[in-house]
């Protein structure tokens, strides 16, 4: 998720909720900006370092995106100032990532080198050197492509995948300048605003979103809305439930709740359960972007939504509903849907004479012809001489909600229990034998009952 966000209104500080406040070098002031203020580095030596922070540690494997809005004037053939690196730019092969001017002087370039990698170079960025504010992009994916935008469009893709090892060298990450501090060919005369980097790479709608957003003069905290899913729409009554949250105010202090729908959100209302964006109740780490468990569900069927809060408060950044329903509801809308013409416990939609409720106590698909001797299988033990008919069920272990019994008969008319001898039972298998041998004055059979409350 998102690792630094510098607005620029007035201080350097860092509003994602990571505490990466930039150290200015050089005095910079600030001016209008494309939202708010902006950092007026105009100068070679005016620059605005984040630090050496392992959020800005991309290591060998991390996607990563860097965006910022520019407002500049030229800079002169031959030379190629830092727009924002974290490396040392005295030569293109050194490791690390930068964005720079290119040596037209009005365009913009890109240079990115792994540890053990080759280099790669994009060179065509856009004019940004009219004295207009322009958005800068570039997401890199590091297994594919790094993909470069100027004002919301692409304009073009360089790929990555082949630049392995590491992409740090020890050197901060800084706006307007390289690695050092102390890029020799650095002067130009730029104002920088809204400054962000995340650990994933953007995709091309969040881009477009981030300039739309900053044309209308409103930062890109409008543009990439939190988001919360769910794992499923769907739970059984005291299974696990996982929450997906994304793009958070970052404070450690985030949090989700699971209330019933429709309910009131405030102090002492009808919370259920929570947890801090970490997954825990202290809210030790910020996060972003993450999951979160609730590891014993709910017990009671109904509907419920999963809300997320900012900040231990009750501001609401986003939402989702989810229902609690009896397994055997949840094995009915997987295989049917809404089709009540077909999805009641006595039908049988794929007439192989299994009805629906049996088909679900045995784990079978309801729309696909199967034998019973697919899951209920007959055959005879020997003991003690005697032979006795011995059955074993393969059973669904999600059919909580159920009763699945084996009886035995000698006339097809009463049925029991009491004459079986239960061999091996679990949530997955029913293994019995009957106590009556072989070969005696009546015959036996055994049948599978399954009872729906």
């Amino acid at each position: 998720g998102l690792i630094a966000h510098l607005p620029f209104d007035g201080n350097f500080n860092d509003v994602s909720g990571r505490a990466h406040h930039g150290t200015p070098g050089g005095s910079p002031a600030f001016a209008s900006g494309r939202i708010g203020q902006a950092a007026a580095l105009d100068s070679a030596a005016k620059h605005v370092s984040l630090g050496t922070h392992g959020d800005f540690e991309f290591g060998t494997s991390t996607d990563f995106t860097v965006a910022l809005w520019i407002k500049a004037t030229s800079w002169g053939s031959g030379h190629d100032p830092v727009i924002a690196a974290n490396k040392s730019w005295t030569s293109g092969s050194n490791t690390g990532w930068i964005i720079a001017g290119q040596t037209d002087g009005t365009g913009w370039q890109w240079n990115f080198k792994g540890s053990t990698g080759p280099r790669a170079d994009f060179e065509t960025g856009g004019n940004i050197a009219n004295g207009q504010w322009h958005h800068i992009a570039v997401t890199h994916s590091r297994t594919d492509n790094a993909v470069f935008y100027q004002d919301g469009a692409q304009i073009g893709t360089i790929p990555i995948a082949a630049s392995i090892g590491t992409i740090d060298d020890g050197y901060p990450t800084v706006i307007r300048n390289d690695g050092r501090l102390i890029y020799e060919d650095n002067a130009m005369n730029a104002t920088v605003d809204d400054t962000c980097l995340w650990r994933r790479a953007l995709t091309a709608a969040e881009v477009a979103q981030i300039h739309t957003a900053g044309i209308g003069s409103a930062t890109f905290h409008t543009a990439v809305q939190p988001t919360l899913t769910l794992s499923q729409p769907v739970f059984a009554p005291g299974s696990a439930i996982t929450v997906n949250f994304a793009d958070g105010t970052g404070s450690a202090l985030d949090w989700v709740g699971i209330f019933p729908a429709g309910s009131p959100s405030g102090i002492g209302e009808s919370l259920l359960a929570w947890r801090y964006s970490d997954g825990t109740t202290l809210g030790s780490i910020a996060l972003r972007r993450g999951a979160i468990s609730f590891p014993a569900g709910l017990p009671t069927t109904g509907n419920y939504e999963a809300r997320f809060f900012a900040n231990d408060g009750y501001t609401l950044l986003a939402s989702a509903p989810f229902t609690i329903s009896p397994p055997l509801e949840i094995w009915r809308a997987l295989h049917f849907g809404g089709n009540s013409a077909i999805n009641a416990n006595l039908h049988d939609p794929d007439s192989d004479s299994l009805p629906n409720l049996i088909e679900y106590a045995l784990a079978l698909n309801p729309n696909t012809s199967t034998p019973l001797s697919t899951s209920f299988l007959t055959d005879l033990e020997t003991v003690s001489a005697s032979q006795y008919l011995r059955g074993s069920l393969a059973k669904n272990p999600a059919a909580t909600d159920i009763t699945i019994t084996i009886e035995v008969s000698s006339d097809l008319i009463v049925w029991r229990t009491d004459q079986l001898i239960t061999e091996a039972q679990s949530s997955t298998q029913l293994i019995v034998r009957d106590t009556q041998p072989i070969g005696s004055s009546s015959p036996r059979f055994l049948r599978v009952k399954v009872t729906s409350p």
